[in-house]
Parts: C-alpha cells; structure tokens; sequence
C-alpha cells in the first residue's frame, strides 16, 4: 500500500487524519484506508515526486512566477533560486532576500 495513494479515516468519518501527524490510538479502534487520486493524476502534466528532473523543478518554478536558473560547474549542474524572501528572527521586523 503506497502512502501517497491512501487516506487514513476513522471509520464511518469523512474527514482523514492529518498526514505526518501522530495519532493516539486504543485496543480495539477502528480506522479505514481510502484511495485518494494522487497529485500527479490532479495536475495535469505533472510527474510523480521523486521522478521529475532538474529542468523540471527549474521550469515549475520559473511557470509559478520564480527566479530559478540551471548553473553547471565542474560538470556538475546545480538549481540556483533567486529572490527568496526569508524571515529573520522574531523581533528585529525585517526581511532578507537573497
């Protein structure tokens, strides 16, 4: 059973449990696992994670309205990501963008 196909539920409810979060569980609990569609069968075109290229991750970015760009050194090819806004610590109110 793959994790990014299935819903967990308790039974008779439809709302799943949130993903990547611990439930607590008793003996004798019940829960279904429902078949979801997959993102990649949602958005049109989309690869399945872990199955995209580079030039892919660079040309998601690039449609969102990102600056990324494909750099290669050394024969080795790097994803470099501009113009992201990331926040300081608490308290000093301002924004870095590198």
């Amino acid at each position: 059973m793959d994790a990014n196909e299935f819903t967990l539920h308790p039974v008779a409810s439809s709302e799943p449990y949130p993903v990547d979060t611990s439930i607590k569980i008793q003996q004798g609990d019940q829960f279904e696992a429902r078949k979801t569609e997959s993102m990649a069968t949602r958005v049109r075109g989309t690869k399945p994670r872990g199955s995209q290229t580079i030039e892919d991750d660079i040309s998601a970015v690039q449609e969102a309205g990102g600056n990324a760009r494909l750099l290669s050194h050394n024969r080795q090819r790097f994803a470099h990501i501009g113009d992201i806004a990331i926040p300081t610590p608490p308290g000093t109110g301002n924004r870095r963008k590198f």
